[in-house]
């Protein structure tokens, strides 16, 4: 933690499932990450600060305020990942065209408790951060909905949270049988503009994004032919 910031949790509880494709990912073949990426959280934050005040400047001062903070994630301590068969609508290429049907995998998340998330808040935005948590609706996909109990106080439990594998050059221990997947979050030019949804520039809302690698505290406990279910083993 820096001088004159605080850590903000939230704790997420997610009323049925969630999901979150992994970054860069087919849509087609939508495998999920257990976790939301760091982007999604800080996104879906200022999202929520604009839909509850209705006022677009409060949701671009919590950008300017989050976009390089410090994050931590922590899935829940259970999580069963089932693959489904979807129906999908393809946008017409053309006006006069119809939607063209079409199939594919979509992967969700069971999560067994809640998903905890902590960010370094700037001590003049922990007001709206706490504000934009506690009007959070979903995270992930539009029917990733939950229900989000903001606090302050207290540190991550780094043990129990996603990680870069730079934390573990000296454990490669920490690698056996853990699962990685690669995660977004914000660059330091990332503009709100860069995601608005007339952004007529998907390129970019890109360079707005990195992608890193995260080891997750997750391992496989159990498998199935379309499913998985995994534990949450802590880090040592």
């Amino acid at each position: 933690m820096t001088d004159g910031s605080l850590w903000v949790r939230i704790e997420c509880h997610f009323g049925s499932m969630f999901s979150y494709r992994i970054p860069n990912f087919n849509s087609f073949y939508a495998l999920a990450s257990p976790v939301p990426s760091p982007s999604a959280v800080k996104l879906g934050l200022v999202s929520s600060a604009i839909e509850a005040t209705g006022d677009v400047a409060v949701g671009r001062s919590l950008f300017d305020a989050v976009r390089s903070a410090d994050i931590a994630i922590a899935p829940a301590v259970r999580v069963a990942a089932s693959r489904v068969l979807t129906k999908r609508l393809k946008k017409p290429k053309s006006k006069t065209a119809g939607f063209t049907e079409s199939f594919g995998i979509r992967e969700y998340m069971h999560l067994g408790g809640p998903l905890t998330v902590w960010i370094n808040t700037k001590a003049d935005a922990i007001d709206s951060c706490l504000l934009a948590a506690r009007h959070l609706r979903r995270l992930g996909t539009t029917d990733s909905l939950c229900t989000a109990m903001p606090s302050t106080g207290g540190e991550p439990d780094w043990t129990v949270c996603a990680r870069p594998p730079g934390d573990f050059i000296a454990d490669p221990e920490a690698f056996r049988e853990r699962i990685v997947v690669p995660l977004n979050d914000l660059t330091e030019k990332a503009q709100l503009e860069h995601f608005a949804p007339n952004n007529g520039s998907p390129r970019g809302a890109s360079r707005a994004l990195s992608n890193q690698p995260y080891i997750l505290p997750l391992k496989v406990a159990k498998q199935g032919a379309n499913w998985l279910l995994y534990e949450r083993v802590p880090f040592q």
